[in-house]
């Protein structure tokens, strides 16, 4: 049997946008702003009151530099603090990325000889 209530497939997406707005500490005004949306529909999201549409999930995660699995399925992260490490990855430089990468492969590395 098809469960064809839709709320129970958007259950939770405005608590996991509020999650992710406060993990990068965006306000409400913040968001809107980088989002293109207006203050009044970020809060009607984040408490639930409407669903959103594909074009504004896809603002909003452009605006928080995450993927929309993370707002639809919550797929990817689970405190505020795990917001902040995935999008700040974005800022480093070419230097920074290599240097990431190779610190990365020696970790991997220690893990596959210690096992």
């Amino acid at each position: 049997m098809v469960n064809n209530d839709k709320n129970t497939y958007l259950e939770g997406v405005g608590e996991r946008i509020r999650k992710a707005r406060e993990g990068l500490e965006y306000t409400r005004d913040e968001l809107a702003s980088k989002a293109g949306l207006s203050i009044d529909m970020i809060k009607k999201l984040e408490n639930g009151s409407t669903d959103p549409k594909a074009t504004s999930v896809i603002k909003i995660c452009r605006a928080l530099d995450i993927s929309a699995d993370t707002i639809l399925f919550n797929s990817d992260y689970d405190t505020p603090k795990d917001f902040l490490a995935i999008p700040n990855l974005s800022m480093l430089n070419d230097n920074g990325l290599s240097c990431l990468r190779k610190i990365i492969k020696a970790y991997m590395e220690s893990q596959i000889s210690d096992n």
